[in-house]
């Protein structure tokens, strides 16, 4: 296999852990709250900054 650069690895992992806490932390946020008051934004529309016509 091919060795990936120690950095990389840890940034990956530590990427991994950010994503993993703000799931988590809009699930619950999203379970104590009142019905269709959290709307979810899907993951693709929160990436886009703005879109050109």
């Amino acid at each position: 296999h091919r060795h990936l650069p120690k950095p990389v690895y840890k940034a990956s992992a530590l990427r991994r852990t950010i994503t993993d806490a703000e799931k988590r932390r809009e699930d619950r946020r999203k379970a104590h709250s009142a019905p269709g008051s959290v709307v979810t934004v899907p993951l693709r529309k929160r990436k886009i900054v703005a879109s050109v016509e």
